[in-house]
């Protein structure tokens, strides 16, 4: 049975990639998109892209806390994330819209997700079998 948990949340980062380059091109990236006043009159500007890249963070926070429950849904969620990553390479390396630092970031993100989680799964697996031997 399939379940939506499966999905990796490493893939809405690449489809909202995707989707404003389809629409806007690479540049979109570059638009300011935040302004925050500072304390000492300063201001710190973000960009769309710099937005997107702290969103990727936050999902590969969440992706690496998924990654510490043993079940079959994770099984299949770290193959979902093995397909993605595999997805972002192809693009990264063939497509001219996938050619940029922000989209390598994203991509480096997926990477870090598919080692994070065989690495946190197998631990997590070690320690619950040692439970049960103990028991």
């Amino acid at each position: 049975m399939f379940s939506f948990r499966a999905i990796p949340l490493i893939t809405i980062s690449v489809v909202v990639y995707n989707l404003l380059t389809l629409l806007g091109g690479k540049d979109v990236f570059g638009a300011e998109a935040i302004r925050l006043p500072m304390v000492n009159g300063g201001r710190v500007v973000f960009s769309t892209g710099d937005l997107l890249l702290a969103f990727t963070l936050m999902l590969l926070f969440f992706e690496i806390v998924k990654s510490t429950y043993v079940s079959a849904i994770a099984q299949l969620e770290h193959v979902l994330s093995l397909f993605v990553g595999v997805f972002c390479l192809v693009e990264f390396l063939v497509s001219e819209r996938g050619q940029s630092p922000i989209f390598f970031l994203i991509m480096l993100a997926t990477l870090i997700d598919i080692a994070a989680g065989y690495i946190i799964g197998v631990r997590v697996a070690r320690k619950e079998m040692q439970i049960n031997r103990d028991s």
